[in-house]
């Protein structure tokens, strides 16, 4: 009996160390676990804030540059233009890597989202080719459309429009002769088939299961031929995951790839059929008018921003075509510029500031009996979603990222301008 209960004492002793050392393993994982969510949302608002830091001095490269290539004036000789669309097309490639890098941080949060809407085929595909026709004569290759499917898909265009750009961009990278060619074909179960196909380099068959990893690439040596952060397939890959799709490569070597996606309409019926077909000609789009359209005669705008050269730029391309604007530097002042000048058509609002935030500011001006009809577009370089949301459920009218596309700008402008 006595070494039964010696036993018993030894079970006993040893299992309230286990509990001793399983509460420390819980309290340990507790820890570590609130570690890695404070590590990821300092990652998220240091990209976030980095993202705004990078995109506020582009915002004005890229606007400037567009309105020297426009050459309004004439006062610039043909190797000036030149130079000012080179400006452009490096700001615009810059911007292209930020919002891979931001795209990532995104796909790694779980944050990134879809913006379900319906569009044409066709009208879609054109305006791919639009893009990449003046790159793809450099190079003297043929780009090459066929739209089979030929009627309206039920997805986010955006993306798909990013996931196409990436693979074009891919072909164009590897293809020194030849053609890319862009299919929309009907699959089934009422998805779509979208196919890029290119005759360039291919890719090993090695290479062919880890070419959408992040930062893989088919030479990633420093004596690299091609450029590139090895990004874009990574993201392409998990976008399209995202959007209910799936996707697939064919290639082989020195004889060309096809990249293909097929994604699912999700139209609530699972079904377009009563849709109307779209004829093949482009859809009529004349309601967007270019700022040039757009007569701001007789028309006030506050511009507010805390970055000089952002309002150095958009004084000049409204005061262009006839606004008369004003300005502030933060939120606070906003509001002051307001009471001076309540005769204000138009608020374009810098959402990070310092003194008061775009967020206060907008709240202030909605809550005011004076101000509150006032349209207001949040201008901001913080492209997270989450900002997007807040600014429109605290009234704001409509919401941009920087930098500002010049036709973005011009058609939110003149949907907005009273």
């Amino acid at each position: 009996m006595q070494e039964q209960q010696a036993q018993l004492e030894e079970v006993n002793s040893q299992m309230e160390e286990q509990q001793v050392q399983l509460r420390q393993s819980e309290s340990e994982l507790k820890l570590q676990n609130k570690k890695l969510e404070d590590s990821n949302r300092y990652k998220s608002e240091f990209l976030a804030n980095m993202s705004h830091e990078l995109r506020t001095p582009l915002n004005s490269v890229i606007l400037l540059s567009s309105m020297l290539n426009e050459n309004k004036k004439g006062n610039l000789n043909e190797d000036d233009v030149k130079k000012a669309k080179i400006i452009n097309s490096s700001g615009n490639e810059l911007l292209r890597l930020i919002n891979d890098v931001l795209d990532l941080s995104k796909i790694e949060a779980g944050k990134m989202e879809l913006m379900i809407d319906t569009f044409n085929s066709s009208q879609f595909i054109e305006n791919i080719k639009d893009l990449f026709e003046a790159s793809v004569l450099v190079k003297e290759l043929k780009l090459i459309v066929e739209d089979r499917y030929n009627n309206y898909i039920v997805n986010d265009e955006d993306k798909l429009s990013q996931v196409l750009r990436n693979f074009i961009s891919n072909s164009l990278k590897f293809t020194h002769e030849g053609f890319i060619k862009i299919i929309i074909d009907s699959y089934e179960d009422n998805k779509v088939k979208i196919s890029v196909q290119d005759t360039g380099i291919g890719i090993p068959n090695e290479k062919l299961n880890s070419i959408f990893n992040a930062f893989e690439q088919v030479d990633g040596s420093t004596s690299r031929k091609y450029g590139g952060t090895g990004l874009g397939l990574s993201i392409t890959k998990e976008i399209v995951s995202l959007m209910g799709g799936e996707l697939s490569l064919e290639s082989k070597e020195n004889e060309g790839s096809t990249f293909s996606i097929i994604i699912p309409n999700k139209s609530e019926s699972n079904s377009i059929k009563d849709i109307p077909k779209v004829e093949t000609e482009k859809v009529n789009d004349d309601y967007i008018k270019p700022l040039d359209g757009v007569d701001l005669n007789d028309k006030k705008i506050l511009v507010v921003d805390d970055d000089m050269r952002n309002i150095f730029t958009l004084v000049e391309i409204l005061e262009d075509k006839g606004a008369e604007v004003i300005t502030a530097s933060n939120g606070k002042e906003s509001i002051q510029r307001l009471e001076e000048h309540k005769d204000t058509n138009l608020v374009l609002m810098d959402i990070m500031m310092p003194v008061m935030d775009g967020f206060e500011a907008i709240e202030h001006i909605r809550d005011d009996e004076t101000t509150k009809d006032i349209p207001i577009i949040a201008v901001t370089a913080k492209a997270m979603n989450q900002d997007k949301e807040r600014c429109l459920s605290l009234g704001a009218n409509d919401f941009l990222t920087k930098p500002l596309n010049l036709e973005t700008f011009s058609r939110v402008v003149n949907a907005w301008i009273k």
